[in-house]
């Protein structure tokens, strides 16, 4: 290499390894995020972390000084295929540290918009337990309504045996009427006692969604506002698990199956028979109107806020993190501008020397012809004069 070439080379060399202590540096924090989550790090910890960044920065440096000093001096069939290899070998390294240094980056941003899912999603879990109280509170009039019809057709009953045909089945036709009046009243009480059980727990809800909104608003560290969070979305979780207990499904159903029998055909008077269904046919079907609805979000999977690592955030946000993408790719991606910049520079000046290296000894053979020619050239007139000296002599 000529001065110009070592002073190139020299430059590319050390803003390389500056790039790649980056690099390195960026490795080494996500390394110390996977063996510490909580932040507390040992003597350990910190040598391992020590030396990766160390491992990093001086592999990825020598890689580099490697590519610019000896790959650019190979022989042409070689140096491509060479330079193909490295620079696939390299995009494939400089990817996962791209991910990596992306991940430490978007940490801030993604703790917060996990944290802001998480609650939306339990916001979002309260609002689907209000409405489905809200439907169930409807329900309050018709199993009123079921009750009164109750009472009064036990009274006229008991009274009159209206409905036993002219008092033979009293007994049997009372209780009836009876059991249904004691489902739908049982129904109604177990609704206005959840009614209440539901307006406190909801208001619970509401107290913990907002002391959730304030810490993450707050001025704490990222591990004590995360701890914090996650405490509270914890118990917001028990909250939820006491609403979806306070609903009355199990009397609700109770009551529909108590006023949904086929009264003919359990052996009930024509009367009373006919009687139970024209005032009980439709209390059923107001009943059970969205109650399948109500069980099956009792069932669901309610919501948790999981402990994900950094690199996490880069797929679940990716709105909120692409800045951090966008610049740990430019973090990977300049060290190998760089050893492109090298190998244009270096490889076209070493292309020329071979090239200058094939013409030269074409121009010596030409002139060692030239110099052959004129001997040949001056051999005759040699010989002549020296015939003319014998002949003298």
């Amino acid at each position: 290499m000529d001065r110009k070439e070592q002073i190139a080379f020299r430059g590319l060399m050390t803003a390389n390894f500056i790039l790649h202590m980056v690099s390195a540096i960026f490795a080494g924090i996500w390394i110390s995020e996977m063996l510490a989550p909580d932040g507390v790090m040992d003597v350990l910890d910190w040598v391992k972390v020590g030396l990766s960044v160390m491992a990093l920065a001086i592999g990825l440096t020598f890689s580099s000084y490697i590519a610019l000093k000896f790959i650019v001096n190979l022989p042409e069939k070689i140096m491509h295929p060479a330079r193909i290899m490295f620079i696939t070998v390299y995009v494939l390294i400089g990817s996962n540290l791209a991910i990596a240094s992306a991940s430490v980056l978007a940490s801030a941003a993604g703790e917060r918009a996990h944290m802001e899912r998480t609650l939306d999603r339990y916001r979002e879990a309260i609002e689907e337990r209000r409405r489905a109280a809200s439907e169930l509170l409807n329900r309050a009039p018709a199993l009123n309504e079921c009750v009164v019809t109750a009472k009064a057709m036990s009274e006229e009953e008991v009274t009159s045996g209206a409905f036993s045909e002219s008092g033979r089945n009293v007994g049997r036709v009372a209780i009836t009427i009876q059991n249904v009046s004691t489902g739908c009243d049982v129904a109604l009480r177990a609704l206005f006692g959840s009614r209440s059980t539901l307006t406190r727990q909801f208001d619970r809800a509401e107290r913990i969604l907002m002391e959730a909104r304030q810490v993450i608003d707050g001025d704490q560290d990222r591990a004590t506002k995360l701890k914090m969070v996650r405490k509270l979305m914890h118990e917001l979780g028990g909250v939820l698990r006491t609403i979806n207990d306070a609903f009355p499904t199990e009397a609700m159903q109770s009551a529909a199956d108590a006023t949904s029998k086929d009264w003919f055909a359990i052996g009930l008077p024509e009367n009373a028979a006919i009687a139970l269904t024209g005032n009980f046919s439709g209390v059923s079907d107001r009943v059970t109107e969205g109650l399948d609805d109500v069980v099956a979000l009792k069932s669901k999977r309610l919501p948790t806020m999981s402990v994900l690592p950094s690199m996490a955030y880069l797929a679940l946000y990716p709105q909120t993190t692409i800045g951090a993408v966008v610049f740990g790719i430019i973090v990977e991606g300049l060290p190998l501008t760089t050893i492109l910049l090298g190998f244009a520079l270096l490889g076209r000046k070493e292309h020329d020397d071979h090239a200058a290296m094939i013409i030269a000894p074409t121009d010596i053979t030409k002139k060692r012809g030239r110099v052959a020619k004129t001997k040949a050239r001056s051999e005759p007139a040699n010989d002549v004069d020296s015939d003319e000296t014998s002949n003298v002599a």
